[in-house]
């Protein structure tokens, strides 16, 4: 256990009767450690100082295990893997694993940064605190979100016109916090209770485009069906243009990375197809079956039947990349009908 996690446990007394979640993906890189590093940035976490900062998905994984993999709330957000994300992702104030693909609650998490105010030093770390906080909630849709969401407008307003912090979080302050938290319990129990009354497709777990998971919401709404038809705000509708752009980027990466591998194996297959032909063509030679031994000519006869497998399952393995790579060529019809993109040159459209 490294350092970090050791001093964690102290501080918190924290104990799961639940074993991680084995990873051989990013916990085998050099330096990394699960229980102290963030996921998307890999750094490590400062627990003293900045631990409300950082969200940790404890997601049950493969029935017996937790993920435990977890992340800056800011590297999160950058990454519109937290806060109210449209799109095929479908987050409403929450938090999305890359590792597990799990979805965490913000609100619980983010309650617990207006108790960090309290014991803040500084007007300019309780600004900063309120301000990712409010990040986190921009757009939501949920009640409880909201008034959360209102409650920081109101502190950073008064923190702008020189309240003092003992003024601003005081017990009325955590007063209005408990009543948001009674809210967020009493909109969980309502999804639960829907998710039990209900037989239709909604009440259960829906991993579809446009759909959020039971975790929630037990309808779909008008923005998830299709996100690009309305935005709360321009810097809304920014962002999902700049997540859209960053993802056709990655696909670009990813077809240049398939043609490679695709002209290597194609080429590789070709060459499997001479040395067959050269073997076969020994084989036939009626010299070469008499200036060989009977061994020497089964040696030979085996190997020729061994080059024709090596074929046959590169011949197999070449007409599944080529049923993958089918989903490029689906994305420039696409393309043409909607942005009115068309080929030119030796494959034009015309």
């Amino acid at each position: 256990m490294c350092n970090l996690r050791k001093e964690q446990q102290e501080q918190t007394e924290i104990k799961s009767e639940s074993e991680p979640f084995p990873c051989d993906i990013c916990c085998s890189e050099p330096g990394f450690c699960r229980e102290c590093c963030c996921i998307l940035c890999s750094k490590t976490v400062d627990w003293k100082h900045n631990s409300h900062a950082f969200i940790r998905c404890m997601s049950t994984v493969d029935g017996s295990f937790i993920c435990g993999h977890g992340a800056h709330i800011k590297c999160a957000l950058r990454c519109f893997m937290a806060g109210t994300v449209g799109g095929s992702i479908g987050l409403d104030a929450e938090y999305y694993c890359r590792r597990c693909d799990n979805k965490t609650d913000l609100l619980p998490h983010v309650a617990g940064f207006f108790r960090v105010c309290r014991s803040v030093g500084s007007r300019k770390e309780a600004e900063s605190v309120l301000n990712l906080v409010l990040c986190a909630l921009s757009g939501t849709r949920r009640a409880a979100g909201r008034k959360l969401h209102s409650h920081i407008d109101s502190a950073l307003s008064k923190i702008k016109n020189g309240a003092s912090l003992d003024e601003i979080f005081n017990e009325d302050w955590m007063s209005l916090i408990d009543s948001s938290a009674k809210t967020l319990h009493e909109e969980d129990h309502s999804k639960e209770e829907s998710s039990l009354d209900s037989n239709s497709q909604y009440a259960l777990p829906c991993k579809r485009k446009g759909y959020a998971d039971d975790n929630t919401t037990t309808r779909p709404s008008k923005k998830q069906e299709n996100p690009f038809v309305s935005f709360n705000s321009p810097l809304e509708a920014e962002e999902e243009v700049n997540r859209v752009l960053l993802e056709l980027r990655r696909s670009q990466e990813e077809y240049k990375i398939v043609e490679e591998k695709l002209l290597s194996h194609k080429d590789h297959l070709f060459g499997l197809y001479k040395v067959l032909k050269s073997e076969r063509d020994d084989l036939a030679d009626p010299i070469v079956r008499q200036l060989n031994n009977a061994e020497t000519y089964n040696a030979l006869v085996s190997r020729v039947n061994a080059r024709a497998e090596e074929v046959k399952q590169e011949e197999e393995k070449l007409q599944i990349m080529l049923k993958n790579v089918e989903k490029f060529v689906q994305t420039h019809k696409v393309l043409k009908e909607h942005f009115a993109v068309a080929r030119s040159g030796p494959f034009s459209d015309n």
